[in-house]
């Protein structure tokens, strides 16, 4: 899915993956794991305008490069060290239970 995405080509998967930015970055389809709606979906990808699908494929790409680059992930890294050694504020993408 990620690679896909970073190609920017839009993906259909389903809500069993951990990818629900997809419906918020509107880059593919993030859809029930039912028979039904996959199949909806499918159509749905096979019958969009071909601009559509790439200002989504535009946007999936977007958001891999703002999410999830060695650049992006390094700085995450930098952030969580920061915090765990220096008592620094906590990131944001910390969840304590």
């Amino acid at each position: 899915i990620a690679e896909s995405l970073a190609h920017g080509t839009p993906v259909i998967t389903t809500t069993e993956t951990p990818w629900s930015g997809m419906r918020d970055k509107n880059c593919g389809w993030w859809v029930e794991p039912d028979l039904s709606q996959i199949k909806e979906a499918m159509s749905e990808a096979l019958n969009t305008d071909f601009n559509e699908l790439a200002v989504m494929g535009e946007a999936g790409r977007k958001w891999m490069m703002q999410d999830f680059s060695w650049q992006a992930i390094s700085e995450m890294m930098e952030e969580l060290y920061n915090w765990l050694v220096d008592n620094g504020v906590k990131p944001s993408f910390v969840i304590e239970d």
